[in-house]
């Protein structure tokens, strides 16, 4: 009894006693005070570095537009110089075909007037005549008389010919050297962009270990965006002042001097027409013999018949080209093969996605909860789930834009009015790069599996998904990094 009473006595003097509480008071809230502070700064950090990435992917995936745009411009300035040394080409060849034609019709000519001199010399008799009943006329693309003098006029004797195929081989030259150099600008800027995005993240990613960095871009091979193009009409329309194939070319085209058919690319030939290149002509000869004390008797009496196109009373320029044994390159032109961009390009093939990330070293990550949920600050929690390595990571998207008129600075990243299928398409060399909205190219999920995140050092070292790199399963739901 005394033992209760004692310990009654004790418990009642404690609970009058107020000394001690201004700790426990301090004790609660000195470590309320620190799991907001460790709260905070944790979430602080997480979204300092997120910032930091967003920004280092920011600038990888708009630098990376700009290089396309560089190539597109590059395209679009060759395309051009295409279209006049195309039209350059063309007619250098047909002053080619042309030439050779009015040299062989002469020759031809010459060579049967020749045979017909040739047949009487006797007497005071008349001898012969050629033409149609004028000596020395010729009958031009079945339509016009003309003589063999205004053909030997028309006809460079050959002190241009070689002006003309210096023309056209320098046109081949630079055509083939154009074509060549569209082909490696699509071949290579898939790899471009590559350089340009790993070489702008290593430098906005601070001073870290590049190996606690990854990084990725999904951009699609240019090839599947481009095309060639096959239509010399639109190929035309790539000057400031549009022209008609008939207005650069003149007299010919479309007749004898034709397109090819089924080619990839752009190519004129030459093609024979009945009535053009066609020179012929019909001749008379009397040959004469002394009879019956006539000094000029008929004896024997020639006509040229034009029959069927082995006559060799014409001239077509087909067979010109074939018996004067010139090479052929210089009846064709050169195959254009100017680079567009196709539909493609304006989907996700022409988008470039760009992603980085960090390795996440903050000791409080367990305070920002679980980072499998979306939600409103779902973004900011680091990738990895279930005990991989963790990072926190950012993305962006670009494409290259083209100018349309419109104001300063506005360029157009999708089809604006039929732009592709009109003559605008890589005619025009004022591009720009233009950061776009991620949803435009993919989501969430399709950042995370890429399958070309990798270490910032590796580059071309093959990668995996993120989730492969990090550990983990990509979010959930339909939200956006």
């Amino acid at each position: 009894m005394n033992l209760l009473a004692q310990l009654n006595a004790v418990c009642r003097r404690l609970a009058r006693d107020e000394s001690g509480v201004v700790f426990a008071f301090t004790v609660v809230v000195f470590l309320s005070l620190f799991v907001i502070a460790c709260s905070v700064y944790g979430v602080g950090e997480n979204i300092r570095q997120r910032i930091e990435l967003q920004n280092a992917a920011d600038a990888a995936a708009y630098s990376a537009g700009v290089v396309q745009a560089d190539a597109l411009s590059r395209v679009a300035a060759i395309n051009k110089a295409l279209a006049w040394t195309h039209v350059t080409m063309g007619r250098a060849v047909m002053d080619y075909d042309v030439d050779v034609w009015l040299e062989w019709t002469i020759k031809k000519f010459k060579e049967r007037d020749q045979d017909v001199s040739m047949w009487v010399h006797q007497g005071n008799c008349p001898q012969y005549w050629v033409g149609y009943g004028s000596q020395g006329q010729v009958f031009i693309n079945q339509s016009q008389m003309k003589s063999i003098s205004t053909l030997e006029n028309m006809w460079s004797g050959g002190s241009k010919r070689q002006k003309i195929k210096q023309t056209i081989d320098d046109s081949r030259k630079a055509i083939k050297d154009m074509n060549d150099m569209e082909s490696k600008i699509v071949e290579k800027l898939k790899s471009h962009l590559e350089d340009v995005v790993q070489e702008v993240v290593s430098q906005n990613t601070g001073t870290p270990d590049a190996n606690d960095f990854l990084y990725s871009i999904k951009a699609e091979d240019a090839s599947g965006y481009f095309k060639t193009l096959d239509d010399e009409k639109r190929l035309l329309k790539f000057f400031d002042n549009p022209q008609t194939a008939s207005q650069v070319f003149e007299d010919g085209v479309d007749v004898w001097f034709k397109l090819k058919n089924g080619n990839d690319g752009i190519q004129r030939d030459y093609e024979q027409q009945g009535s053009s290149l066609r020179a012929e002509w019909r001749w008379s000869g009397f040959r004469f013999q002394a009879c019956n004390n006539n000094p000029c008797c008929v004896i024997q009496y020639y006509k040229g018949q034009v029959i069927g196109q082995d006559s060799d009373d014409i001239v077509t320029g087909e067979k010109a080209k074939n018996w004067g044994g010139h090479s052929q390159d210089y009846y064709e032109t050169e195959k254009i093969k100017a680079q567009i961009l196709t539909k493609d390009f304006f989907d996700r093939k022409g988008g470039i996605v760009v992603g980085v990330a960090r390795k996440q070293a903050n000791p409080l990550l367990f305070m920002l909860g679980n980072n499998s949920t979306p939600g409103m600050y779902g973004f900011f929690n680091p990738t990895a789930t279930g005990g991989g390595t963790p990072y926190t990571w950012a993305a962006a998207s670009s494409r290259a834009g083209y100018r349309d008129g419109g104001g300063d600075g506005e360029y157009w990243t999708k089809d604006s009015g039929n732009w592709i299928d009109g003559e605008k398409n890589l005619s025009q060399w004022d591009w720009d790069g233009e950061l776009i909205p991620l949803p435009w190219l993919t989501d969430v999920q399709g950042v995370w599996n890429s399958s070309t995140w990798q270490k910032l050092d590796q580059k071309g070292a093959g990668g995996t998904s993120l989730g492969g790199q990090a550990g983990g399963s990509a979010p959930s739901g339909n939200f956006l990094h």
